[in-house]
């Protein structure tokens, strides 16, 4: 029987533990029409997706919605946002497909903004590239 070494026994037990946990894929969502899709929640978590692979927040009601399928033409598509609903409480949603600061400048990236009157309102929201 070998023997593994202390430290290298230390070693692997300290790299299994520092290792970041996986981070599900989001549920896909059935969209036979739309080339993408997301629903995102007010803390910027993708929830369910068709061809979008990230979301991040640069501001508290500002969500950059990444496309993943680089055969998606956003200046070529139609974007519709949607608020939930259930906690919409007077918000507005704004989404644009121009290259936004908020969001790199990249150009296969949704910008979207939602606002009450003129103060942040984080909401979950939906969005799909047709």
């Amino acid at each position: 029987m070998r023997r593994m070494p202390l430290t290298l026994l230390m070693a692997t037990a300290a790299t299994v533990a520092l290792a970041s946990p996986a981070v599900a894929d989001p549920t896909p969502i059935y969209a036979p029409y739309a080339q993408a899709a997301a629903s995102v929640s007010a803390s910027g978590e993708l929830l369910r997706s068709k061809n979008v692979d990230t979301v991040t927040q640069p501001l508290p009601s500002v969500y950059c919605v990444h496309i993943s399928d680089p055969n998606i033409s956003l200046a070529e598509s139609v974007i519709t946002a949607t608020l939930d609903w259930q906690q919409a409480k007077d918000a507005t949603i704004r989404a644009t497909v121009q290259p936004s600061s908020w969001c790199d400048n990249d150009n296969r990236t949704i910008a979207v903004a939602i606002f009450s009157g003129v103060q942040a309102a984080p909401n979950d929201f939906f969005v799909t590239v047709q």
